[in-house]
């Protein structure tokens, strides 16, 4: 498969190994990777690419979401998001149930964090201004209690 046809067939800006299984798209590792060095692609992470004449429809907050599921954004990034804090945050943290994983892809590191299932809540999804995605976010209520629980001051973790 050449290059115009993955354009043709996917309409989204970002996409899956498995969503070109699910269309029945052949397409070898080694042309992704090509792509990639030529510029057409993104790699997000494994598996996961972005087209990059589409970059600029993507927001870091989307790429965290997307990357590992379930996750939502928390700690310093959450703080930022509501002017809590001043400075500029510039590493993505989450957190998620799963367990703790980093990524690092054009858009920046992200950092994922585990915590307990019972204090995976006090979060609202928030859908894009391009309509495409949506990412998840902690409420402003919850901060505090997820600041000091990842910071080992308290017992949940």
């Amino acid at each position: 498969m050449k290059y115009i046809q993955l354009e043709s067939e996917i309409q989204e800006p970002v996409f899956s190994r498995q969503d070109l299984l699910l269309q029945g798209l052949k397409i070898y590792d080694y042309q992704l990777s090509l792509w990639t060095q030529k510029g057409y692609l993104i790699r997000l992470k494994n598996g996961l690419y972005a087209f990059a004449r589409d970059i600029d429809r993507l927001s870091s907050s989307e790429v965290a979401y997307l990357i590992y599921q379930p996750s939502y954004i928390s700690l310093e990034n959450a703080l930022s998001n509501y002017g809590l804090i001043p400075e500029m945050v510039y590493v993505h943290t989450c957190v998620t149930s799963r367990i703790n994983r980093t990524f690092d892809n054009y858009f920046g590191r992200f950092i994922y964090r585990h915590i307990k299932k019972n204090l995976f809540w006090g979060f609202t999804a928030i859908s894009t201004q391009n309509g495409q995605y949506l990412y998840k976010i902690l409420v402003s209520e919850t901060i505090q209690s997820h600041v000091c629980s990842s910071n080992g001051s308290a017992e949940t973790l």
